[in-house]
């Protein structure tokens, strides 16, 4: 059966991926970045790895545990700029302002899955969308803009899903295996 390349996700709404192309527009003339897709753009709650695809179910079944424990919350993005771990180059990313339901979300969800986890995470949570990966010739820390995000609407949370993730020829392909809406109690 194989092992499947896993993470849970929150997806974004098309207003979001219309600010993040907006976002990608402006920093355009940056070279040297890998800028992600828009069918990718998302933000992980927790990064599974490779799960043999038994235990998909029961990692589905824990999904939907933990997001009928959960309710519906709100990100409100923070800024658009180099991510906070200062490397040569840098990842772009959306951050959000801190939120607690959020932390508690990716916290308990870490707890519930750390059975299928490759490696467990023990850095804080932090809510963030990768815009761009560095690339060759990837501008440094210093070079890339930070754009404030007042303009920006917030990010709505009702549903977690769990993605996997296929290598193809033009980079990593997400697709969503699974739906589990916040709040809700589900079959």
């Amino acid at each position: 059966m194989g092992k499947h390349r896993l993470f849970v996700a929150i997806p974004l709404g098309e207003e979001q991926k219309k600010h993040c192309r907006e976002f990608r527009e402006h920093l355009s003339d940056l070279n040297g970045l890998r800028w992600t897709q828009d069918a990718n753009l998302h933000v992980t709650l927790v990064f599974l790895g490779l799960v043999e695809a038994e235990n998909i179910p029961v990692v589905q079944a824990n999904l939907a545990e933990m997001a009928s424990q959960h309710s519906p919350f709100h990100l409100t993005p923070q800024l658009c700029g180099p991510s906070p771990v200062k490397k040569n180059s840098p990842m772009i990313w959306v951050t959000f302002h801190p939120n607690q339901d959020y932390t508690n979300l990716a916290l308990n969800l870490r707890k519930k899955l750390h059975n299928f986890t490759e490696s467990p995470d023990s850095r804080p949570p932090l809510a963030h969308i990768t815009l761009a990966r560095p690339g060759i010739d990837s501008p440094g820390h210093d070079q890339i803009p930070r754009l404030e995000m007042d303009f920006c609407p917030f990010l709505p949370v009702n549903q977690i899903e769990l993605w996997e993730s296929v290598q193809g020829e033009e980079g990593s392909v997400y697709s969503s295996l699974g739906i589990h809406l916040l709040g809700e109690k589900q079959d």
